[in-house]
């Protein structure tokens, strides 16, 4: 709710918002009262000494004869509206102060370049933290998602999902992210990954076809994905946050292959990113095999 994500940039609005729901609560009572019970003069001190319990100077309260129905009844109300106002404030109040405030982005799209390492083709994905303060000790942990498809012969369709941990990355981890400064996320391929179904696969993109991870078998459909978990600590309330990016790397189907990635290179950024749409900047290479 629009409000309640203001409430996350100002506390004082919620201390606001309390008080004045105090006093709309009361007001409202107030008048429900008098409507109820028309013929009766309804005085404030009377009710708050009635309704809390307080002991006011009898000068200060006039004695009118209210029905034990309708005092009951407002005293109910009064207490049940202002528990669920307490709870809203407390739950408002601690999200504010716990939660942390980050605003971690990736590019939606990696690119496959040649010029990162002239000796290994390596994907990069361009990794930013667009809050207006740092981010500590943020760590990078990567895994490849293999979709395959499969027709039985019984002609139903049967999917598999196997993961891959990928343990050459860089960074792995970063020490201090300073606001809107650009990061890359480089991952080489050709490098051997593997799991308890196949421990040897192969992670290459040769541009024709997508190695499948279960051997001697034929699927029609295989997707590869890049899947990020991105951890780290918000200074500001030292809680912890984690962020899961997917970045769609190839494809394989009746169509043919086709690979997602971007050709070429990220364009060169300025170390303080004005606007989020600058980290799908890429400049495309024709001459990358």
């Amino acid at each position: 709710m629009p409000v309640f994500s203001s409430f996350k940039q100002n506390l004082m609005q919620p201390l606001i918002f309390y008080v004045m729901a105090l006093f709309a609560i009361f007001a409202i009572l107030w008048l429900l009262l008098w409507l109820a019970v028309p013929e009766i003069e309804l005085n404030v001190l009377n009710a708050i000494s009635t309704a809390f319990g307080l002991e006011l100077p009898e000068k200060l309260i006039k004695s009118y004869s209210m029905t034990s129905l309708v005092i009951t009844m407002a005293v109910i109300l009064v207490a049940v509206l202002l528990m669920l106002i307490n709870v809203i404030f407390e739950a408002v109040v601690t999200e504010r102060l716990i939660n942390p405030k980050v605003d971690i982005i990736t590019s939606e799209r990696g690119v496959l370049s040649k010029t990162w390492n002239t000796e290994r083709k390596h994907i990069l994905i361009r990794l930013l933290n667009f809050h207006h303060i740092e981010t500590l000790d943020m760590k990078v942990k990567c895994v490849l998602a293999v979709h395959e498809r499969f027709k039985t012969k019984d002609g139903e369709l049967d999917d598999f999902i196997a993961y891959f941990p990928v343990h050459e990355l860089t960074p792995e981890s970063v020490l201090v992210m300073r606001p809107r400064m650009p990061w890359s996320i480089a991952i080489p391929i050709d490098q051997p990954i593997g799991n308890s179904i196949n421990p040897d696969y192969k992670f290459n993109i040769d541009g024709n076809s997508i190695q499948s991870f279960r051997k001697n078998q034929n699927p029609i459909f295989i997707e590869r994905t890049l899947e990020l978990m991105i951890t780290g600590i918000e200074p500001k309330s030292y809680a912890r946050f984690v962020k899961h990016k997917k970045i769609l790397v190839d494809r394989l189907d009746s169509n043919g292959y086709k690979l997602i990635l971007h050709k070429g290179d990220f364009h060169s950024l300025p170390l303080n990113v004005k606007n989020k749409a600058d980290v799908e900047q890429y400049v495309l290479n024709s001459g990358l095999q």
